[in-house]
C-alpha cells in the first residue's frame, strides 16, 4: 500500500533560547552598520570565553592561591575588557506607552540624542534597508540599531543563553543549538570537514587500500 501522507503540517522544533537570539543573529547577519557589528561581535566573545571558564570554589584554593589571585587573572583581565567595551554606550532610560488598549508602561533603555540624531547612525541605517531583500524586512531584528542589539546581548547573558549566538566559520552568526555544533549549515559543515586534517587522513588511508587492492588484482 502506498504510504499515506499526513496532513498535519511539520513544525520545526524551537531550542530553548532560540526564540530570544533570532533578532539578533539576524541583525549580526544582514546589518551593514560594520563598526556596530564588530562591537557586539566583540563583546559576544568576550561573554563566550567568560562562560568557558570554569568556575571556582573556595575551598578548592590554595593559601598561595588566595593571596595571588593566580586562578583569577583570565577571570579579571575578560571583565575588564568587557567593561572597557561596555563603556563605549551612552544609554538612557526612557518610559514607553504602548498604543495597544491596555496602554501598558515599558521602560527601555535609548541611546543618547547625540546617537540617535548622528549621521553616522542614518546612513548605517539607510545601508541596511537599501541592501535587504523583499522578504528580508519582515525578519525580525533586521532593522533594529545596535542599542536594541545590546539589550538583546544583556537579556541573553541574563538568562545564561548568551554562549550560543556564536560565529560561524564562515563569517555568519548563528543559534547554536546544541553544545557541539560549530557551523551554521550543514554546507559550512561538509566543506571544513573537506578540508581538516582528519578527512583528509581517511582519504589517505582510503587511496592507500584501494590501490592495493587494484595491485593484487581483486579490483580492476
Amino acid at each position: 500500500m502506498p504510504r499515506q501522507e499526513s496532513r498535519i503540517p511539520e513544525q520545526r522544533r524551537i531550542y530553548q533560547g532560540e526564540g530570544s537570539a533570532e533578532a539578533l543573529v539576524n541583525w549580526l547577519n544582514l546589518t551593514k552598520d560594520k563598526d556596530g557589528k564588530k562591537r557586539i561581535a566583540e563583546i559576544l566573545r568576550l561573554l563566550a570565553q567568560l562562560n568557558d571558564l570554569p568556575s571556582i570554589k573556595d575551598q578548592d584554593l590554595t593559601i598561595q592561591e588566595r593571596t595571588s589571585y593566580a586562578r583569577f587573572e583570565s577571570r579579571f583581565s575578560l571583565e575588564r575588557s568587557l567593561d572597557k567595551a561596555l563603556a563605549y554606550y551612552k544609554m538612557t532610560p526612557r518610559i514607553v506607552v504602548t498604543n495597544d488598549p491596555q496602554r501598558r508602561v515599558v521602560a527601555r533603555w535609548m541611546p543618547l540624542d547625540s546617537y540617535r540624531n548622528s549621521k553616522k547612525r542614518r546612513r548605517a541605517k539607510e545601508q541596511t534597508w537599501d541592501a535587504l531583500p523583499d522578504d528580508g524586512i519582515t525578519l525580525p531584528g533586521a532593522l533594529m540599531e545596535e542599542p536594541r542589539a545590546l539589550t538583546s546581548v544583556l537579556e541573553l547573558a541574563e538568562s545564561g543563553l548568551v554562549w550560543k549566538v556564536q560565529p560561524c566559520e564562515c563569517g555568519k552568526f548563528f543559534f547554536k543549538r546544541f553544545s557541539h555544533q560549530r557551523f551554521c549549515s550543514e554546507k559550512c559543515r561538509i566543506a571544513d570537514f573537506r578540508t581538516s586534517d582528519e578527512a583528509r587522513r581517511k582519504r589517505n588511508e582510503y587511496a592507500r587500500k584501494l590501490y592495493h587492492l587494484h595491485k593484487s588484482g581483486k579490483v580492476k
